[in-house]
């Protein structure tokens, strides 16, 4: 039980709704700033994420999100230099799942050539794979 987890509170006086999405708020007071601050990655693609999940369904939502943890456990297992996990994760929440597929292919390298890939495929897609710390200007 969490009872001071506000997620949970707003789901049950909304009737026990799964995703923010389903609720007839959304997007609410709590999205205004979304993405801003990203001391959680997921953070930064809330909105697009919950977007994705209406558009495409929770069955394949959640076949993305299970290719992504493949691909996550991949590159920790196999490219994992000490100081890299992080980052991993960083580019794997952050990254869509066809660049992944992409870049994922030529991951039969070191770790160092494996971040050079996933830190292209962000540029190309104009994505920072670096937290922010502060609100942006």
């Amino acid at each position: 039980m969490h009872p001071s987890c506000t997620i949970i509170n707003c789901s049950k006086a909304h009737g026990n709704i799964d995703y923010c999405c389903d609720c007839t708020d959304y997007p609410c007071k709590r999205f205004d700033n979304c993405g801003q601050l990203d001391s959680f990655i997921t953070y930064r693609n809330v909105i697009s994420d919950f977007q994705r999940l209406r558009e495409i369904g929770e069955t394949a939502f959640l076949s993305i999100l299970s290719q992504k943890e493949e691909i996550l456990l991949y590159l920790i297992n196999n490219h994992n230099d000490g100081k890299s996990k992080a980052f991993f994760c960083l580019a794997v929440n952050l990254l869509p799942l066809n660049a992944l597929l992409a870049v994922n292919i030529e991951l039969k390298t070191s770790s160092r050539t494996a971040r050079e890939l996933l830190n292209n495929a962000a540029l190309e897609l104009g994505i920072e794979l670096k937290l922010k710390t502060k609100l942006s200007n």
